[in-house]
Formats: structure tokens, C-alpha cells, sequence
């Protein structure tokens, strides 16, 4: 799905992220290209091209670690997440946004949808206790690997797991093409590549 028109350079959707600059200095990227999941509550995302003003060097994303493990029973998990920030933030404007942890511990793990309406997938259940406008942030175990995305918060917050991304494209990664025809690859080619790390690593 194209969400950024390279001709008129407008959001066709509205869809951006947050670079970290330095400290807690941000940059609004666009995110121009999405490929997103029928199956679950996950996407993957394309930022715009930036470069940096005094070196002319892209700028390059901190990428986490990841797993196919779900946590044991009533071990610490958290979520990094900015619930609490101003939603002022557009273009390209730099500005400072009011990051935090948020703790819990891991409750469940299903396989299966939850309901037919708020959670149609499987996921995993936590006691943490973040606020509207945490969806979309990591999730980490105690040992700091990313297991899932959060989604739906309550008194039982519900991530989606970090599996249903293995068969979602990656939007114009550069140097590497999908197999069968397809223009871009999939997380799960990238992971077999050692180009997106997995603890353990990843195997079919």
C-alpha cells in the first residue's frame, strides 16, 4: 500500500514515525510504503529518505532483537511507549516527546482470537498498565528481546505476536529482492539472511 504520493509529496494516509535525532530531539518521517497483515494487528512500514545536515549520512534505525518465544507465566515484562506526548508534532518540525516504560508481568498466551471484535488474532495477555496511545511499541521480555506489539490496552493489555510479521513484505529493502516474482521481501527471508536478528536465531 503506497501512503505518501512522490508526485505532490502529500500523505495519501496518515502515517508517520518519530526518528531520534539526539537525546530527546525527534524528526517526523513519513511512512510512504505500508504492508500490512489480514491476520493480525501488525504492519511494516517504509520511512522517507533522510540525511543528515552536517555529515550528508543517512540516518540509520536502531533495530531490536526479536523472538519467536513467548515469556514464562508472571515473568517482568515492559513496554517502551509515548502515551503522554503532544500530538502537536508535523512536516519536519523537531520537538521533544514524553517517552516511558511501562511494566507488568506476562500472563498468556493464545493461539486464537480473544473475541470477534476487539481481539480477532492470537496474542499475548500482560498486566501492564500503559495508556491510550501505546499501540503500535515493543514489547519486551526480561531479556530484552521484542516478543510482541501492543494493541489493545485495559485492565489486561493485549499484544500481538511478533509471528504474524514473518510473511509481511518489507517495503523497497535495498540490495535484496523477494523470491517468486514478488518486488520486495518478507520478514521471514530477511530473519534466514541474518538481516533481521531472532534469539534463537530464526529457522523455518
Amino acid at each position: 500500500m503506497d501512503a505518501f504520493d512522490e508526485k505532490t509529496h502529500k500523505q495519501v494516509a496518515f502515517l508517520h514515525a518519530v526518528h531520534f535525532v539526539q537525546g530527546s530531539e525527534i524528526l517526523v518521517r513519513h511512512i510512504t510504503k505500508v504492508s500490512l497483515s489480514n491476520d493480525s494487528d501488525v504492519a511494516v512500514g517504509k520511512m522517507d529518505f533522510h540525511k543528515l545536515n552536517d555529515t550528508g549520512q543517512p540516518l540509520l534505525n536502531k533495530v531490536p532483537i526479536f523472538t519467536l518465544e513467548a515469556p514464562t507465566a508472571n515473568s517482568n515484562v515492559v513496554t517502551y511507549a509515548y502515551p503522554e506526548s503532544s500530538r502537536e508534532f508535523g512536516g519536519e518540525e523537531l520537538g521533544t516527546f514524553v517517552a516511558n516504560y511501562y511494566a507488568g508481568q506476562f500472563i498468556e498466551h493464545c493461539d486464537h482470537a480473544r473475541d470477534a471484535v476487539m481481539v480477532t488474532w492470537p496474542h499475548y495477555a500482560t498486566s501492564i498498565k500503559s495508556k491510550g496511545g501505546a499501540s503500535g511499541g515493543p514489547v519486551f521480555d526480561s531479556n530484552g528481546r521484542v516478543f510482541g506489539i501492543n494493541s489493545v490496552g485495559g485492565i489486561i493489555e493485549y499484544a500481538a505476536r511478533v509471528a504474524e510479521l514473518l510473511p509481511l513484505e518489507v517495503p523497497e529493502f535495498p540490495g535484496f529482492s523477494g523470491q517468486d516474482g514478488r518486488q520486495w521481501p518478507t520478514v521471514s527471508e530477511l530473519a534466514k539472511a541474518s538481516m533481521i536478528v531472532f534469539d534463537p536465531p530464526f529457522s523455518p
